[in-house]
């Protein structure tokens, strides 16, 4: 008997309505008989064409992008730390850390631009130091 079970998700894309069915079907199957687990009754299949809202990303058939709660959140702490490095007080450890963390999570979506433009807009640019995979 499991007495503890953590949420687990996951994503699955198909080519067709049918398709999404039928690995449903063999998934919940799968998972009662083999794990003693049911899926949520909120667990549905949508058109690919959408997109998926997961883990800060919307996951499409070809390609990833960043959420743009996750963009605009960025933007707005750019002009904060734009703000602060005009009065003079600006961490720029802090903004590092920061700024690195962001390149870290939209580094496993098609973002370079996005990356480029956000870099672009900072008043202090050429205070941080830049790797080159950045």
């Amino acid at each position: 008997m499991v007495t503890h079970i953590s949420t687990r998700y996951f994503i699955l894309l198909c080519r067709d309505k049918n398709e999404a069915r039928n690995y449903m079907e063999i998934l919940q199957k799968f998972c009662k008989e083999n794990l003693d687990l049911e899926f949520n009754r909120k667990s549905k299949y949508y058109p690919s064409r959408l997109g998926v809202d997961f883990c800060g990303y919307i996951t499409y058939e070809t390609h990833r992008k960043v959420r743009k709660r996750s963009k605009m959140t960025m933007r707005k702490r750019i002009k904060k730390w734009n703000k602060a490095y005009e009065k003079g007080e600006l961490d720029l450890k802090k903004v590092s850390q920061s700024w690195n963390s962001w390149l870290g999570h939209i580094s496993h979506a098609n973002t370079y631009h996005l990356m480029q433009r956000y870099k672009d807009k900072m008043l202090f640019k050429e205070l941080l130091d830049f790797d080159s995979k950045h």
